[in-house]
């Protein structure tokens, strides 16, 4: 059920109930609208005005200037698309792990946590388990990584992490997730340590893009950065929403 109300709270879960309600009651004014939405949300203007205020609210930093920590953290999801023979296919969010493993690499924190989470394919290891094969191959050691229990949305994933840092005394964490995950992913994971930094990585947006006519036109991966820019902002609210009524 919870799965079905986040479709449906998504742009194309939005713009098809616009789209059916308007075709049931007979008002082709709210099936236009629903599509009209659809078109709005897929061009890249519209998602960089919903993005650019959640990647803006934590600033980019250099892992140069990155404050030193007993421990580096990086969050799940879409970092791995799967494995194969040539080795691990990397997601769009792939920019989690080589900043969080650059991190570690450089000396800013001794170790590194990576969540148990499931992979993508049956019958293989946990993204846990591949992302520190992937970071003992970039020099780390492998008792460097430490890997959460199995978790399956960032709520869980914060819970683990807060875990493993009370058993293993880690008091200060620097979190690595993407640029417009960091708002809600900072809420979420403010207990799993006394001390948490923020270390975006995975930016979307960028200063001084050139305002042309394809902006304005409908893509397939800007609908994608709209659908997970709303998904932040829902997530946001219902934290606001619960935390109100502890």
């Amino acid at each position: 059920m919870r799965a079905l109300l986040q479709a449906l709270l998504q742009p194309i879960g939005l713009s098809a109930i616009l789209v059916i309600a308007g075709a049931v009651s007979a008002q082709p004014a709210i099936s236009l609208a629903g599509a009209l939405l659809l078109w709005f949300l897929s061009t890249p203007v519209v998602s960089d005005i919903l993005l650019r205020p959640l990647e803006r609210r934590f600033p980019i930093v250099e892992s140069k200037q990155c404050p030193r920590a007993d421990a580096v953290v990086i969050v799940s999801g879409n970092i791995i698309n799967g494995v194969n023979r040539a080795g691990v296919q990397w997601g769009p969010a792939a920019d989690r792990f080589h900043g969080g493993a650059r991190l570690v690499a450089q000396g800013t924190a001794p170790l590194l946590i990576v969540a148990g989470a499931d992979a993508q394919q049956r019958e293989q290891p946990s993204q846990g388990e591949i992302l520190r094969d992937a970071a003992m191959a970039r020099g780390l050691r492998r008792e460097q990584v430490l890997i959460t229990t199995r978790v399956s949305t960032t709520a869980e994933e914060a819970r683990a992490v807060g875990a493993l840092c009370q058993d293993r005394g880690i008091r200060s964490i620097i979190l690595v997730t993407s640029a417009w995950h960091m708002p809600r992913a900072m809420l979420l994971f403010r207990g799993a340590a006394p001390v948490v930094h923020a270390f975006p990585a995975d930016q979307r947006v960028f200063p001084r893009t050139r305002l042309t006519l394809s902006r304005f036109l409908p893509r397939a991966r800007t609908l994608a950065n709209s659908d997970a820019a709303m998904h932040e902002y829902w997530g946001l609210l219902w934290i606001q929403l619960t935390s109100a009524h502890r």
